[in-house]
């Protein structure tokens, strides 16, 4: 896993969305507002921002080569589905993605 962070890192870094040292695993806010900007500078017409990246979770929903050992597909999220774009983090990211899809 630190290995595809790394390269996910790299990859933020070349894309000039992130600078410097990656962060630790804990600090998904530094990666998820990185995720948000390489998003929008991608070279497509559709850009799709996960609401779980939006509110930069720490677990993903689905965790792949397992059946019944994981809630695949049915996580909860934090908030109620009228809040999810109200909180701060996931305007924050969509604010980021909305300003690179314009450079």
């Amino acid at each position: 896993r630190h290995h595809d962070r790394a390269a996910l890192w790299d990859a933020f870094r070349a894309s000039g969305s992130a600078s410097g040292e990656m962060p630790g695993p804990h600090d998904g806010a530094a990666a998820a507002d990185a995720a948000a900007a390489h998003i929008g500078r991608a070279a497509c017409t559709l850009a799709v921002l996960p609401i779980e990246d939006a509110l930069a979770l720490t677990e993903q929903p689905n965790l792949p080569g397992t059946i019944d050992e994981h809630p695949n597909w049915r996580r909860r999220l934090p908030v109620s589905s009228e809040e999810l774009l109200q909180t701060w983090d996931a305007q924050r990211r969509a604010a980021i993605l909305h300003a690179t899809r314009k450079e």
